[in-house]
């Protein structure tokens, strides 16, 4: 092989070297970014799974027909503190025989 060869498999060498370390770069970023994404919804899903998720429900009594229950929990993966409920009940007597009832809750 003579010189003028070589200078020309050195100069094919360093170009592809170069096209390939512009590919790596672009890509390294590219995982950066990924990843920086990922370590943000990671940290929003710690977050909600560290809250407390209280729910309120009526529900209906099975035994007993004319009983309601009202169900307060916690579904969410954290402990619940300083929960507190108030309910106002008011008492109005349509007839005799079916008096309604009436119920605020804050």
């Amino acid at each position: 092989m003579d010189a003028e060869q070589a200078n020309w498999m050195s100069a094919v060498g360093a170009l592809v070297s170069a096209a390939a370390s512009v590919v790596l770069a672009f890509y390294t970023v590219r995982l950066a970014a990924l990843t920086k994404d990922l370590a943000r919804e990671t940290q929003r899903t710690r977050e909600a799974s560290e809250r407390a998720d209280i729910q309120f429900s009526v529900e209906s009594h099975e035994e007993h027909i004319n009983t309601i229950e009202l169900v307060i929990a916690n579904v969410g993966e954290a402990a619940a503190h300083d929960v507190t409920v108030s309910i106002e009940l008011s008492i109005t007597v349509v007839s005799r025989e079916s008096p309604s009832l009436f119920a605020s809750i804050r």
